[in-house]
């Protein structure tokens, strides 16, 4: 697992199934299977928001135009690198596309 501290923390907007857009950081990168998987952490709206973070577990693909795109891993990659990151299912969620 790399966790890169030295990168500038880019935010990394998700739109869900609804249309909401929110913002999250990357955590860490986790190499697997010749892929990367990015560890996503949501920022919080307010500065005073006491609520848990929301995590995601997502693919990280390089488009046609070079830029990195954040997509769902398959069910058998999620549970490979959700066990590399040592977290349980309850607090990963994948990505809507």
């Amino acid at each position: 697992m790399t966790n890169e501290k030295n990168r500038e923390s880019i935010p990394v907007v998700v739109t869900d199934p609804d249309g909401f857009e929110r913002e999250f950081v990357e955590e860490a990168v986790i190499p697997f299977a010749g892929k990367h998987f990015a560890v996503l952490v949501s920022i919080p709206d307010s500065m005073n928001d006491e609520e848990e973070p929301d995590i995601i577990l997502a693919k990280m693909i390089i488009n046609e135009q070079g830029e990195t795109e954040y997509i769902a891993p398959s069910d058998d990659e999620f549970e490979a690198v959700a066990s590399i990151y040592a977290v349980s299912y309850t607090h990963l969620t994948l990505p809507t596309t």
